[in-house]
């Protein structure tokens, strides 16, 4: 509802929801050049943004744009979410955003024609604390970066981007005063070597590869960090395990070698007895499914064959140390959450506060490894869009508690 004069509207006027709610209260200033826009949440009622408006004519049609300084607020708490400057609906000026639960900022920054520009620092809700200075040009990462421990304040990772593409030697460093390095990196041109560090055994070397933008590419290996012996050797197509990888115990001796392509267990795999180069198990593996099974005795005599795709009992022939049939035992199990995933997911996902209200939503995939004793390793994206919730799902995921391992004959594997 609302008033007329001489054809355009005047004054105050009122839109509601279906439901009967106010959905927004507008007032009209200059004839329909300018308008002052106080919009609701249906059912509550409590304001969910409010700001000036500006009337831009295109072909002949008058569109209302954003202009000047908008305020956002949360529906459950109707406090501040973000503070954001316009003009004439292009973000441009200072923004500030705000945590939904204790009210404080999360970062401040600035857009100049919808561009992010100069420095964006990020804070923790909790405590307030500086958790990240990034500083752009023209929308990229551009100049040095800073990001600290959210409880401590200790610096975290550093570096400099040139025009979003990362340059130079980047460092990450353990949460502790006296900055011991956790990992450093050395980027040209998107690509990078990389190497990383056990502060606890006198920062000995326990990772290393290559890097083209953030996916691993080529050998990488991987050492033992009581003793710096090689743990494991494999090798990367844009992220993805390709070849065969290679695992070492303590002492040297090779507990297993893995066929790959595409990420998956493709072709023959062989694991061997413990601190022996006995064959313990070889299986022939199509897109991580076992095709083809045989498990031997420390004699090397064979304890299960498995010679059909499908892998249920009555596919397994097993067999006594003595050569004689036997009963089968359950073959294999694969890795699994204890509880429910969906629901931890549910109870630990922390939306980013600047995604949420810019509206942006999709899908994270992300890979990990399950190792032989449920811990998550090596969490990685497959596929994402947009950097923030990227982050988000790679912290979810590393945050896991330890799964129950996958096992073949009652022996945990990854």
């Amino acid at each position: 509802d609302g008033q007329y004069t001489n054809g355009i509207a005047t004054g105050i006027w009122k839109e509601y929801y279906n439901t009967g709610n106010l959905k927004c209260i507008k007032k009209h200033d200059n004839g329909q050049q300018q308008q002052y826009i106080v919009n609701y949440y249906d059912a509550t009622e409590l304001k969910q943004s409010e700001g000036a408006m500006v009337g831009v004519l295109k072909s002949g049609k008058m569109q209302y744009k954003r202009d000047g300084r908008w305020v956002y607020y949360n529906q459950q708490e109707n406090n501040k979410a973000a503070i954001i400057n316009f003009s004439a609906g292009v973000l441009d000026g200072d923004v500030q955003f705000y945590d939904s639960t204790t009210g404080n900022i999360i970062l401040k920054g600035k857009y100049s024609l919808n561009m992010k520009s100069g420095q964006w620092t990020y804070y923790n809700p909790v405590n307030k604390m500086r958790t990240a200075i990034i500083n752009f040009e023209r929308g990229e990462p551009h100049g040095d970066l800073f990001v600290f421990y959210p409880g401590t304040g200790n610096m975290k990772q550093t570096g400099v981007y040139s025009h979003g593409k990362r340059h130079g030697l980047w460092s990450g460093l353990y949460d502790c005063k006296d900055r011991r390095i956790q990992w450093q990196a050395d980027y040209k041109k998107d690509r990078a070597s990389i190497v990383y560090y056990d502060s606890a055994n006198n920062d000995r070397e326990i990772r290393k590869g290559n890097l083209y933008v953030h996916q691993r590419v080529g050998l990488w290996l991987e050492y033992h960090p009581e003793n710096g012996r090689l743990k494991t050797k494999e090798t990367y197509n844009n992220n993805l395990l390709e070849g065969v990888v290679v695992n070492y115990d303590k002492n040297g001796f090779i507990t297993s070698e893995l066929s790959y392509s595409r990420g998956m267990k493709n072709g023959r795999s062989v694991y061997y007895f413990e601190g022996k180069t006995d064959v313990w198990t070889t299986a022939i593996f199509y897109d991580d499914d076992v095709q083809k099974l045989q498990i031997n005795y420390p004699s090397g005599k064979p304890k299960r064959v498995v010679d059909e795709l499908k892998l249920g009992d009555e596919s397994s022939i097993c067999y006594t140390e003595q050569g004689g049939k036997e009963s089968c035992d359950e073959l294999n199990t694969d890795a699994h959450f204890n509880g429910d995933v969906t629901a931890y997911i549910g109870s630990n996902l922390k939306y980013p506060e600047e995604a949420k209200l810019l509206k942006m939503e999709g899908k994270v995939k992300v890979g990990f490894t399950i190792g032989e004793d449920g811990t998550i390793k090596n969490p990685y994206i497959i596929e994402g869009f947009d950097s923030r919730c990227d982050e988000e799902a790679l912290r979810l995921v590393a945050q896991m508690p330890a799964w129950k391992p996958a096992s073949i004959d009652n022996t945990p594997v990854a």
